[in-house]
Protein backbone atom coordinates (compact mmCIF):
# COMPACT_ATOMS: atom_id res chain seq x y z
CA UNK A 1 0.00 0.00 0.00
CA UNK A 2 2.83 2.37 0.90
CA UNK A 3 4.59 1.57 -2.40
CA UNK A 4 1.36 2.27 -4.29
CA UNK A 5 0.88 5.63 -2.56
CA UNK A 6 4.53 6.49 -3.17
CA UNK A 7 4.19 5.63 -6.86
CA UNK A 8 1.02 7.75 -7.17
CA UNK A 9 2.78 10.68 -5.46
CA UNK A 10 5.79 10.44 -7.79
CA UNK A 11 3.53 10.35 -10.87
CA UNK A 12 1.50 13.31 -9.58
CA UNK A 13 4.61 15.39 -8.86
CA UNK A 14 6.09 14.57 -12.27
CA UNK A 15 2.86 15.43 -14.05
CA UNK A 16 2.55 18.67 -12.11
CA UNK A 17 6.11 19.62 -13.01
CA UNK A 18 5.51 18.98 -16.71
CA UNK A 19 2.22 20.91 -16.59
CA UNK A 20 3.92 23.88 -14.88
CA UNK A 21 6.67 23.94 -17.49
CA UNK A 22 4.17 23.79 -20.35
CA UNK A 23 2.10 26.61 -18.84
CA UNK A 24 4.89 28.81 -17.43
CA UNK A 25 4.67 31.13 -20.43
CA UNK A 26 0.92 31.48 -19.88
CA UNK A 27 1.51 32.67 -16.29
CA UNK A 28 3.96 35.30 -17.54
CA UNK A 29 1.49 37.08 -19.80
CA UNK A 30 -0.21 40.36 -18.91
CA UNK A 31 -2.75 41.46 -21.48
CA UNK A 32 -0.69 40.08 -24.34
CA UNK A 33 2.67 41.33 -23.08
CA UNK A 34 5.27 39.07 -21.52
CA UNK A 35 6.63 39.78 -18.06
CA UNK A 36 10.36 40.31 -17.87
CA UNK A 37 13.38 38.93 -16.06
CA UNK A 38 14.44 40.31 -12.68
CA UNK A 39 17.21 42.51 -14.14
CA UNK A 40 15.07 44.10 -16.85
CA UNK A 41 13.07 47.37 -16.67
CA UNK A 42 14.76 49.07 -13.72
CA UNK A 43 14.85 52.82 -13.00
CA UNK A 44 17.09 54.94 -10.80
CA UNK A 45 15.53 58.25 -9.80
CA UNK A 46 16.78 61.46 -8.20
CA UNK A 47 14.40 64.27 -7.20
CA UNK A 48 14.08 67.36 -5.04
CA UNK A 49 11.30 69.67 -3.96
CA UNK A 50 9.33 71.26 -1.15
CA UNK A 51 7.08 70.03 1.65
CA UNK A 52 4.50 71.34 4.09
CA UNK A 53 3.35 69.73 7.33
CA UNK A 54 0.08 69.57 9.22
CA UNK A 55 0.36 68.27 12.78
CA UNK A 56 -2.93 67.35 14.43
CA UNK A 57 -3.63 69.64 17.41
CA UNK A 58 -1.02 72.28 16.59
CA UNK A 59 -1.95 73.38 13.06
CA UNK A 60 -2.60 76.95 14.21
CA UNK A 61 0.95 77.17 15.52
CA UNK A 62 2.57 76.77 12.10
CA UNK A 63 3.80 79.29 9.59
CA UNK A 64 1.99 78.00 6.53
CA UNK A 65 3.95 80.21 4.15
CA UNK A 66 7.32 78.78 5.17
CA UNK A 67 8.00 75.53 3.26
CA UNK A 68 10.53 72.84 3.99
CA UNK A 69 12.67 71.01 1.45
CA UNK A 70 13.54 67.40 0.64
CA UNK A 71 15.63 65.23 -1.67
CA UNK A 72 14.84 61.70 -2.79
CA UNK A 73 16.77 58.75 -4.21
CA UNK A 74 14.79 55.78 -5.51
CA UNK A 75 15.07 52.46 -7.35
CA UNK A 76 12.03 51.17 -9.25
CA UNK A 77 11.43 47.73 -10.72
CA UNK A 78 8.65 47.19 -13.29
CA UNK A 79 7.32 43.63 -13.47
CA UNK A 80 5.16 44.40 -16.49
CA UNK A 81 3.98 47.63 -18.16
CA UNK A 82 1.33 48.18 -15.48
CA UNK A 83 2.70 47.04 -12.09
CA UNK A 84 5.95 47.98 -10.37
CA UNK A 85 7.51 48.57 -6.96
CA UNK A 86 9.87 51.19 -5.59
CA UNK A 87 12.36 51.64 -2.76
CA UNK A 88 13.01 55.25 -1.71
CA UNK A 89 15.25 57.17 0.66
CA UNK A 90 13.95 60.65 1.51
CA UNK A 91 15.71 63.32 3.56
CA UNK A 92 15.43 67.04 4.24
CA UNK A 93 13.83 69.57 6.56
CA UNK A 94 10.20 70.05 7.56
CA UNK A 95 8.67 73.51 7.51
CA UNK A 96 9.06 75.23 10.88
CA UNK A 97 6.48 76.38 13.41
CA UNK A 98 6.40 79.74 15.19
CA UNK A 99 8.36 78.52 18.17
CA UNK A 100 11.18 76.41 16.75
CA UNK A 101 13.58 76.02 13.86
CA UNK A 102 13.10 73.55 11.04
CA UNK A 103 13.27 69.83 11.92
CA UNK A 104 15.41 67.45 9.89
CA UNK A 105 13.88 64.15 8.83
CA UNK A 106 14.66 60.94 6.94
CA UNK A 107 12.38 58.23 5.62
CA UNK A 108 12.80 54.79 4.07
CA UNK A 109 9.72 53.65 2.16
CA UNK A 110 8.60 50.98 -0.26
CA UNK A 111 5.71 51.59 -2.67
CA UNK A 112 3.58 49.62 -5.06
CA UNK A 113 2.98 51.49 -8.34
CA UNK A 114 0.24 51.18 -10.98
CA UNK A 115 0.77 52.77 -14.39
CA UNK A 116 -2.75 54.03 -15.14
CA UNK A 117 -1.88 55.11 -18.68
CA UNK A 118 -0.74 51.63 -19.70
CA UNK A 119 -3.59 49.99 -17.79
CA UNK A 120 -6.38 52.07 -19.30
CA UNK A 121 -4.93 52.99 -22.67
CA UNK A 122 -2.79 49.92 -23.36
CA UNK A 123 0.98 49.64 -23.56
CA UNK A 124 2.70 52.10 -25.91
CA UNK A 125 6.43 52.76 -25.82
CA UNK A 126 6.04 56.08 -27.67
CA UNK A 127 3.62 57.58 -25.12
CA UNK A 128 4.89 60.98 -23.89
CA UNK A 129 2.93 61.20 -20.63
CA UNK A 130 2.20 58.54 -18.02
CA UNK A 131 0.03 58.88 -14.90
CA UNK A 132 1.09 56.54 -12.08
CA UNK A 133 -0.60 55.99 -8.72
CA UNK A 134 1.38 54.63 -5.78
CA UNK A 135 0.89 53.67 -2.15
CA UNK A 136 3.19 52.15 0.41
CA UNK A 137 4.72 52.24 3.86
CA UNK A 138 8.01 52.60 5.66
CA UNK A 139 9.77 54.11 8.65
CA UNK A 140 10.32 57.80 9.43
CA UNK A 141 12.89 59.57 11.62
CA UNK A 142 12.43 63.19 12.78
CA UNK A 143 14.92 65.42 14.65
CA UNK A 144 17.59 62.77 14.17
CA UNK A 145 20.28 64.53 16.25
CA UNK A 146 17.91 65.85 18.92
CA UNK A 147 15.04 64.52 21.01
CA UNK A 148 13.10 63.29 18.05
CA UNK A 149 11.37 60.03 17.30
CA UNK A 150 10.92 57.28 14.78
CA UNK A 151 7.85 55.41 13.68
CA UNK A 152 5.65 53.99 10.96
CA UNK A 153 4.79 56.10 7.91
CA UNK A 154 2.20 55.47 5.17
CA UNK A 155 2.61 57.03 1.71
CA UNK A 156 0.35 57.64 -1.29
CA UNK A 157 0.39 59.91 -4.30
CA UNK A 158 0.60 60.53 -8.03
CA UNK A 159 3.63 60.45 -10.33
CA UNK A 160 3.37 62.47 -13.54
CA UNK A 161 5.98 61.03 -15.90
CA UNK A 162 7.12 62.79 -19.07
CA UNK A 163 9.17 60.65 -21.47
CA UNK A 164 12.26 62.51 -22.74
CA UNK A 165 13.87 59.63 -24.61
CA UNK A 166 14.26 55.88 -24.32
CA UNK A 167 16.60 56.25 -21.37
CA UNK A 168 15.29 59.30 -19.47
CA UNK A 169 12.04 60.40 -17.86
CA UNK A 170 11.09 63.58 -15.99
CA UNK A 171 8.88 62.98 -12.95
CA UNK A 172 6.63 65.47 -11.19
CA UNK A 173 5.50 63.73 -8.01
CA UNK A 174 2.78 64.77 -5.56
CA UNK A 175 2.89 62.81 -2.33
CA UNK A 176 1.19 62.63 1.05
CA UNK A 177 2.80 60.97 4.08
CA UNK A 178 0.92 60.02 7.26
CA UNK A 179 3.16 59.50 10.30
CA UNK A 180 2.59 58.30 13.85
CA UNK A 181 2.16 60.80 16.67
CA UNK A 182 5.45 59.96 18.38
CA UNK A 183 7.26 60.55 15.09
CA UNK A 184 6.94 64.34 15.18
CA UNK A 185 9.38 67.09 15.99
CA UNK A 186 10.30 67.03 19.69
CA UNK A 187 8.57 70.34 20.44
CA UNK A 188 5.30 69.15 18.84
CA UNK A 189 4.94 65.53 19.94
CA UNK A 190 3.86 66.22 23.56
CA UNK A 191 0.97 68.49 22.54
CA UNK A 192 -0.05 66.97 19.21
CA UNK A 193 -2.67 64.33 18.53
CA UNK A 194 -2.34 60.86 17.09
CA UNK A 195 -0.84 61.58 13.70
CA UNK A 196 0.94 64.08 11.51
CA UNK A 197 0.93 64.73 7.77
CA UNK A 198 3.60 65.74 5.30
CA UNK A 199 2.65 66.92 1.80
CA UNK A 200 5.36 67.25 -0.83
CA UNK A 201 5.89 68.18 -4.47
CA UNK A 202 9.13 67.09 -6.14
CA UNK A 203 10.66 67.28 -9.61
CA UNK A 204 13.27 64.81 -10.74
CA UNK A 205 14.72 62.57 -13.41
CA UNK A 206 14.70 58.80 -13.81
CA UNK A 207 17.23 56.77 -15.79
CA UNK A 208 15.94 53.53 -17.26
CA UNK A 209 18.52 50.82 -17.86
CA UNK A 210 18.99 47.26 -19.11
CA UNK A 211 15.97 46.14 -21.18
CA UNK A 212 13.70 49.22 -21.32
CA UNK A 213 10.78 48.14 -23.52
CA UNK A 214 8.40 45.16 -23.49
CA UNK A 215 7.96 42.27 -25.90
CA UNK A 216 4.48 41.47 -27.13
CA UNK A 217 3.27 37.88 -27.01
CA UNK A 218 2.11 36.97 -30.52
Amino acid sequence: MKKLLLSIAIVAISAGSVFAQENSAEKLRWKGIMNNSFWSNWEIGLAGGVNATAWEGVANNQETGDLGWQAELSATKWYNPIVGSRLSVIGGELNKSNDAANSNFMQFTTDGIVNLSNWIGGYREDRVYYAKLFAGAGVSFVDINAQGGSGFAATAGLINTFRVCKQLDINLELKGILSAGHDMPAYIAPVAGKYGQIYSATLGIAYRFNKRDWSKDY
